[in-house]
């Protein structure tokens, strides 16, 4: 008797759960994001509700409030070996949570910096650039930069997502710990 009183009150909270999923997505009410243009070089981004006046007579644009992910930006190895870091410059954030910032110019927010290695990835497995410090325009690498553009594997072994731009700090080539690998973030 306890088991068909208590198969029913889930068989109801199911079906409220469904009935009620089921009107929001209906419900012509619900917020949208929107784009509102107000001159050819600005725009605003605006949040639409049932209680917000319809837009005048700027131009308007409906989207989705669940946006297409933005292109991955890959890594651009020859720029990079020429001392080029525009597609390699911000935030990347490994699995432990750390983040490293590097900079237009080749420095990081660790107080080091980058060089490019000429032919790195003819020279190696894996493309590289040189992390260490510049200290009176003298450069000592303490570790490599590996990079992993999309779509390239660590011929290693490969522990991480290769649909994304990756790098990892390192001192030899291995086989990576997932977390290790660095990801821009987006």
């Amino acid at each position: 008797m306890k088991k068909s009183i208590l198969l029913g009150g889930i068989v109801c909270a199911s079906l409220l759960l469904v009935a009620c999923a089921n009107h929001k997505a209906s419900d012509p009410t619900a917020k949208a994001s929107k784009i509102s243009k107000s001159t050819p070089k600005t725009s605003t981004v605006t949040q639409a509700s049932s209680e917000v006046a319809p837009p005048t007579q700027s131009e308007t644009t409906e989207h989705p409030t669940t946006a297409a992910p933005i292109a991955e930006q890959d890594l651009n190895i020859d720029a990079i070996n020429h001392n080029d870091f525009s597609s390699l410059a911000g935030e990347w954030r490994n699995g432990n949570g750390e983040t490293l910032i590097i900079n237009l110019d080749g420095t990081t927010d660790k107080g080091t910096s980058i060089k490019g290695v000429q032919d790195s990835g003819a020279t190696s497995t894996v493309p590289y650039a040189n992390y260490g410090s510049s200290q009176n325009g003298d450069f000592r690498a303490i570790a490599a930069l590996g990079l992993f553009q999309i779509g390239f594997s660590n011929p290693d072994g490969d522990q991480s997502d290769t649909s994304k731009a990756r790098v990892v700090i390192t001192q030899n080539a291995a086989n990576y710990p997932a977390e290790l690998y660095y990801y821009r973030v987006q």
